[in-house]
């Protein structure tokens, strides 16, 4: 099954206009899908949600230590939320967390 899901998925890519062949073969490592190309995309599958939870910390503790930006120049003071935080977000992480299992699992 993954086999033919990665080769009609990247296949996509050919209908890209000029340079769509040359991104399938580059995917595909080679010219068709073989076990390399399987245990890349593997690879691949199972750290980018580790590489997306990572920014997602690195952009909250940006964004609680700087504040948000603010186009308009109005003054804004920065309130410390650090105390009672995780309580407030833990149910809606719980429940992001959630639905994100099982919405895969559909």
């Amino acid at each position: 099954m993954s086999f033919w899901g990665a080769t009609v998925i990247t296949s996509l890519a050919s209908a890209i206009p000029v340079v769509g062949d040359s991104v399938v073969t580059w995917l595909w490592g080679g010219f068709s899908v073989d076990n390399a190309t399987l245990n890349r995309f593997y690879s691949l599958h199972y750290l980018l949600p580790f590489l997306i939870a990572g920014s997602s910390i690195v952009h909250i503790a940006a964004l609680h230590q700087y504040g948000s930006n603010n186009p308009l120049g109005t003054n804004s003071s920065v309130i410390l939320t650090i105390i009672y935080r995780p309580t407030q977000c833990q149910p809606l992480l719980i429940l992001f967390q959630n639905g994100t299992f099982y919405g895969f699992m559909l």
